[in-house]
Order: C-alpha cells, then structure tokens, then sequence
C-alpha cells in the first residue's frame, strides 16, 4: 500500500520537476556547457524517465488489463507536457527559448520511455 502511494507521489514530484526544470531560470547552469548537445540528452533523459516513473506507478495501481489503455493517455500526456513547456518557455521568461529539436529531444525520450516501459510490462 505504501509502495504504491510512494510512486504515485514520486510521478507527481517528478513532474513538477520538469515543470520547474523547464521554465527555472538556474536549472540552466545544471548542464554543462562543454558537452555538445548536453541539452538535448537532458531533455531526452527527463522525458524518457517521465515515461517510466508514470507506467511504474500505473503498474502498481492499476489491474492489468487496463494498463495499455493508461500507457497511451502516459505518452499523449507527456507529448502535451512537452510541448506546453515550449510555449512557456517562449511565452514567459525572457532567459529561455523554445527549440523545435528540444521537442524532438522530447518525443524520442518519449518512444524510448514507451518501448522500456512495454518491455517492462510484458515481464510483470
């Protein structure tokens, strides 16, 4: 029962950090600037586990028949996140841009998250 709440609690923290990670204008300094397209690896990496942490908590929450139909509205949900964080970007801060191969980044870090995360459910 607490592993459970557990999850569930850390897919909402984890999204909330993207959220704060997305638009924090000191969460620029976190990536180093000497890795060329450390930036794209980060988005990719954050929305590939977004993906995981929120079919883990799925998994332990739900029966599992109803899995499949959860995995989808995970994948729609973190294309719009990314998406919404782009525009937010652009729309209300002044020290960050929107980039279309962030949203690339974003959408591969998505399929990758989907592709573990069916592998993942096939074994559970």
């Amino acid at each position: 029962m607490w592993l459970r709440k557990g999850v569930k609690i850390l897919a909402i923290l984890y999204t909330l950090f993207i959220v704060y990670a997305s638009l924090g204008k000191y969460m620029m300094q976190v990536i180093p600037k000497d890795i060329n397209g450390g930036d794209k690896i980060a988005h990719f990496g954050a929305y590939a586990v977004f993906v995981i942490v929120w079919v883990l908590s799925i998994s332990l929450n739900t029966i599992r028949d109803d899995r499949g139909r959860y995995l989808k509205y995970i994948v729609l949900s973190g294309l719009v996140l990314g998406f919404l964080m782009e525009i937010c970007q652009y729309v209300f801060t002044s020290y960050r841009q929107m980039d279309w191969l962030d949203m690339v980044a974003n959408s591969v870090g998505i399929l990758i998250g989907y592709l573990v995360s069916v592998k993942f459910m096939r074994l559970s």
